[in-house]
């Protein structure tokens, strides 16, 4: 197969175009398909179209920042990790002034819901952080890839339930945060295990996820109003104080850590010395 060039604004294009079709496939999908089975088949035909899209420019599933290795397997362990600490960090100050709400549900509806939260963190890291990432990184460097990709990700999150400018802020953090990751590691998988941690962790044990109250069992925390500055509202904790300083004091650590995924930084800098040969 003839490959495209390697250009900034081919690899962009090419991103837009398969996210368009995939999301009128998942408008068309919603209707006769449960919602987190939509997010399954929308996560996986972005995938899909990504590695097509990085092999048709000269990269592989490596350049794309998706090595199948066990690096990998420990950058998204400790992405989960990190996730789960900083959701700690949230809610154990408060807990003196909580009520523990258990929920009941189905173990299929729970399987569900599971599967949703992880394929929806997948389609929006990749989405967001993948190739068009790349693609602003290699033209413009890393603290424009950041930026662009952080604002429209804080902004699209602005048409959720009980969103407000604060949620909207707070998601542009979560955004700058994640942007940190991919800039420090290379690999996707640390900022894969951060988005999955997050939302499974945030959803399962806490409440609602960016203004969405997931289907399946779930406790919920239910705090004294005294406590939603610090909590969160409706939106869940990503309206709170709390969840501001955490995002603040985990990039910074991202910032510091800087540990490159080498295979995926090895791979790239072929790639780019390949294509700029005269």
């Amino acid at each position: 197969m003839k490959q495209l060039p390697r250009t900034w604004w081919i690899r962009i294009l090419g991103m837009v175009i398969g996210i368009t079709v995939s999301g009128a496939m998942a408008q068309i999908m919603s209707t006769s398909l449960p919602a987190p089975m939509t997010s399954t088949v929308l996560a996986s035909v972005v995938v899909f179209w990504s590695v097509v899209l990085e092999r048709g420019t000269g990269g592989n599933e490596i350049t794309l920042g998706l090595p199948m290795s066990s690096l990998g397997v420990r950058h998204l362990a400790l992405g989960l990790f990190i996730a789960f600490s900083m959701v700690a960090l949230i809610v154990l100050p408060i807990l003196p002034w909580s009520v523990i709400d258990v929920g009941r549900s189905t173990l299929s509806a729970t399987v569900l819901t599971i599967i949703g939260i992880i394929a929806a963190a997948v389609w929006e890291e990749v989405v967001f952080r993948g190739i068009i990432f790349d693609a602003v990184r290699e033209r413009w460097g890393g603290i424009t890839a950041v930026l662009v990709t952080a604002i429209p990700f804080g902004l699209l999150h602005g048409f959720n339930p009980s969103a407000s400018i604060v949620t909207v802020v707070t998601t542009i953090l979560a955004g700058i945060w994640f942007g940190t990751a991919v800039i420090g590691n290379r690999s996707l998988w640390l900022v894969i295990g951060l988005h999955i941690g997050w939302n499974l962790i945030v959803g399962m044990f806490v409440g609602p996820v960016s203004g969405h109250q997931f289907a399946g069992w779930r406790t919920r925390v239910i705090v004294d109003p005294s406590a939603t500055v610090w909590f969160g509202t409706d939106y869940g904790v990503e309206s709170g104080v709390g969840c501001i300083i955490v995002l603040i004091l985990s990039t910074i650590y991202l910032l510091r850590r800087r540990q490159y995924d080498a295979t995926v930084a090895a791979s790239r800098y072929r790639l780019q010395g390949r294509f700029l040969q005269p």
